[in-house]
């Protein structure tokens, strides 16, 4: 059914500008402007001014049922805002204690971080060399000696995690499927092998 327009008359029109006028601090109240911005529920209280009872029924059944979604809707986006707020609190705390160890410095004497010295220290191989799933072609593309050396001390699951990861751009999933292993099990490889890579050049002043 096909909801019909609703018009006031020029009398309903000026009815309800009287009752505006005469109380003036009722309408400076949002939800009381809102809800009569709908013709209905001005008809209505023109139609209790004029002593019709059903009117007077029907206006406080509808302004009951505004005002309940208002309140809700208040509610929800008051919730939906507070745990937004306590979401970025506790990303943020995760962050500070558990920063990548990715994107730490390398060594405390520079500010590349780690991924940006593996990153840098690859020659310019055809791609072939340059994204690899062979660990020894992804340590002999570094230039960095120490790096190489550091790469080549790892565990075998390490280099080839580290070069699955760094050398082919795999996600931790799409290894762990390879490898036929947890996701968290890559994760845990990977961020040991970042590890040893990171305190072994440190010890080294690699900056």
């Amino acid at each position: 059914m096909e909801n019909k327009e609703i018009y006031l008359s020029d009398n309903e029109l000026e009815a309800f500008k009287k009752y505006k006028e005469s109380h003036d601090k009722l309408f400076k109240d949002r939800v009381i402007q809102q809800f009569f911005e709908n013709k209905k529920h001005v008809k209505l209280l023109v139609g209790c001014r004029n002593g019709d009872a059903a009117c007077m029924q029907q206006l406080e059944e509808t302004f009951r049922k505004y005002f309940f979604e208002y309140r809700f809707i208040k509610y929800l986006a008051g919730t939906i805002r507070f745990y937004t707020i306590e979401l970025l609190r506790n990303q943020q705390k995760y962050k500070q204690r558990n920063p990548l160890i990715y994107d730490s410095p390398a060594s405390d004497q520079g500010e590349a971080t780690l991924g940006e010295l593996m990153q840098s220290s690859r020659t310019d191989q055809p791609s072939s060399l340059s994204y690899t799933s062979n660990p020894c072609l992804m340590a002999a593309s570094f230039t960095n000696d120490d790096l190489t050396a550091v790469f080549e001390a790892l565990s075998g699951k390490q280099r080839l995690v580290a070069t699955l990861a760094y050398g082919l751009r795999y996600q931790d999933n799409e290894i762990a499927k390879i490898l036929k292993v947890s996701p968290q099990a890559i994760s845990k490889s990977r961020n040991k092998a970042l590890e040893t890579i990171r305190g072994s050049l440190a010890g080294k002043g690699v900056k």
